[in-house]
């Protein structure tokens, strides 16, 4: 690689040595952190898929899907939990934070994150309505 003239000790040598692995490390790996990434589009729902239904399964009087996913979330006991659902796919995918769901229920949407295969859990980096 480098003659040992070209350092002026050795611990200068191992020095460079172990950028260069550093480099090669950053190199290999940088592909696969970004690849996990992902676009997910579908709507938020309720974990039982009670709004999908038609006719919707809600309490009479809500006729709304949002009203539906926000009935299932707050006044069911035990609630319900916000999920994405992609329809054309037929899958589902817990949300990391609730939060989003609160915002966006019964809306369609376009996430950005990763997903946790093991859990089926996105999380979510950026969410933006349909």
């Amino acid at each position: 690689m480098y003659s040992h003239g070209t350092f002026a000790n050795a611990s200068q040598r191992l020095l460079v040595q172990r950028l260069g692995y550093l480099l090669l490390l950053v190199l290999i790996t940088a592909p696969f952190a970004a690849a996990q990434n992902k676009v997910f589009k579908g709507e938020i729902t309720d974990e039982h898929l009670n709004c999908m239904k038609t006719p919707m399964k809600a309490t009479a009087g809500i006729d709304d899907r949002h009203e539906c996913v926000l009935y299932w979330a707050h006044f069911v006991q035990p609630p319900s939990k916000f999920v994405l659902y992609e329809p054309a796919a037929k899958k589902m995918y817990q949300l990391n934070d609730q939060w989003f769901g609160q915002l966006y229920a019964g809306r369609m949407v376009e996430i950005k994150g990763t997903l946790d295969s093991e859990t089926n859990t996105i999380t979510v980096k950026d969410i933006k309505p349909l």
